[in-house]
């Protein structure tokens, strides 16, 4: 369990994941996603405005449907020193067993430059309340250790901004492909792998508008 503390430190290295790696972080992440990225739905439940509030700041989503029905979101944190952070990010929703799931990868990446993905599987408490829950990062590299998931674990030596850090950083990278992936994911359990919970987010606009409960697309018709 996370505590609360740790809770926006979490959302920054999920949201921010690939570009946090130029701080000296290495977060896991995916060659690839967990359902087809050519097809891509849009949840319209997720779109609006969404804020986590505590006593180290405010964190607010923006999602909206992008160009070819990607899904677009915009991060903006207000820490308590009154310094902020942001990011941009693209991504698509997957559903596997009931369960909702996002495919998140930076929005600044060239396709020279692409580092992977970040799953995220979400949820919702009402219409106006949204819950988030990464991966247990020591879950996958064990997976990858003990042959359940094709991937690759290196050391790096990463000061941020190209500056040589003392400390060894292990970067895991799952390689499998989405059929695989959607097949560990179930066979292992998903509630064992994602089970770091991020908070929940209260929307803040559009309340109103948003009362009727609105249905994804997906095909799974047990959703």
């Amino acid at each position: 369990m996370i505590h609360d503390s740790s809770i926006r430190h979490c959302i920054v290295i999920v949201l921010v994941a690939l570009t946090c790696m130029l701080s000296g972080c290495c977060p896991t992440t995916s060659l690839h996603p967990l359902s087809d990225p050519d097809n891509p739905k849009f949840d319209e439940r997720l779109s609006g405005a969404w804020l986590l509030s505590d006593d180290n700041g405010r964190t607010y989503l923006h999602i909206g449907k992008g160009e070819g029905r990607y899904t677009e979101i915009r991060f903006v944190e207000h820490r308590s020193d009154g310094s902020l952070d942001t990011g941009a990010f693209i991504a698509f929703p997957s559903f596997i067993d009931g369960e909702c799931f996002l495919n998140i990868t930076s929005a600044v990446q060239t396709e020279e430059s692409f580092d992977g993905y970040i799953f995220v599987m979400y949820g919702f408490i009402d219409s106006d309340r949204l819950t988030l829950t990464i991966w247990d990062e020591q879950a996958i590299e064990n997976a990858i250790r003990n042959g359940l998931l094709k991937g690759e674990i290196t050391d790096q030596r990463n000061g941020g901004q190209g500056r040589e850090s003392k400390v060894k950083v292990q970067c895991v990278r799952i390689t499998d492909d989405s059929q695989s992936l959607e097949r560990f994911v179930t066979s292992y359990g998903i509630k064992k792998i994602f089970n770091n919970h991020l908070g929940t987010f209260e929307r803040i606009g559009g309340k109103d508008a948003r009362r009727k409960r609105v249905q994804p697309e997906t095909a799974d018709q047990r959703r």
